[in-house]
């Protein structure tokens, strides 16, 4: 029985914890590419193509 309440309490503490860190993970992610994609046609703004 107290083998179970460890357990709960263990998981009602790290997947939060995981999921946090996943969120943050991929907010980042999707920042980098949006930040490489207009760095990309950065140089095409100019030329009225964009």
């Amino acid at each position: 029985m107290k083998k179970e309440c460890m357990f709960r309490r263990f998981l009602s503490v790290v997947l939060p914890i995981v999921f946090l860190m996943a969120s943050v993970g991929y907010i980042v992610y999707r920042l980098l590419g949006e930040r490489s994609y207009r760095e990309k046609w950065k140089d095409y703004e100019d030329c009225g193509l964009i």
